[in-house]
């Protein structure tokens, strides 16, 4: 699946159509945040990157905070989205990482 058509697909998911196992939630849950709290981040902030893993695994950055990114770890399946892990991460590695890129003439 192109990048492209990962970001529309997962925006374009009901929060009905994303869920985690019970073990995810639970790690949720000793990083302070909540299942719920990361589908309305999904439904409603932006994505600000997308990066391939193995398979149909994403990572994506969603803005959270004023100086942090949340990154979303995501596994399609279907017509539906699994949260693999989720994390806040300094906005400050993320743009470090694309100031690389464009210096290199990747961007």
């Amino acid at each position: 699946m192109k990048i492209k058509d990962v970001e529309e697909f997962i925006k374009s998911r009901k929060p009905e159509e994303i869920s985690a196992s019970q073990k995810i939630e639970e790690k949720l849950n000793d990083r302070k945040l909540e299942l719920e709290k990361i589908k309305e981040i999904i439904s409603n902030n932006d994505i600000v990157g997308i990066l391939g893993q193995e398979g149909n695994v994403y990572k994506s950055w969603f803005k959270y905070e004023q100086n942090k990114d949340l990154n979303i770890i995501v596994r399609i399946k279907g017509n539906n989205l699994y949260i693999v892990s989720a994390f806040p991460c300094e906005i400050e590695r993320r743009v470090k990482h694309e100031k690389t890129k464009r210096e290199k003439g990747e961007i």
